[in-house]
């Protein structure tokens, strides 16, 4: 995947690569300020359940956000214009 992303823009390739690594961190961050508060407040039984919810919604997200492309017909507009007179 990082390599797909450097080849489109390898000019910028950190640039474009910086939402991916920011997101990595916000998430190992998310996770062990939610972990810390689980194991502070409810005890450490309830890590393993609130990880199973999370797992849960993210395949979900994965499941229900991937759609196939439609396969679409792209037309030369110069080539289909009548000449005009």
């Amino acid at each position: 995947m990082q390599a797909g992303i450097m080849a489109a823009s390898p000019e910028r390739a950190m640039l474009a690569m910086s939402p991916g690594i920011s997101g990595l961190y916000g998430g190992s961050a998310v996770g062990a300020a939610v972990g810390g508060y689980l194991l502070d407040q409810h005890g450490q039984a309830t890590i393993p359940v609130v990880d199973t919810v999370f797992l849960a919604v993210t395949v979900v997200s994965a499941v229900l956000g991937t759609r196939p492309v439609a396969a679409t017909t792209v037309t030369n507009p110069v080539a289909t214009q009548k000449p005009t007179v």
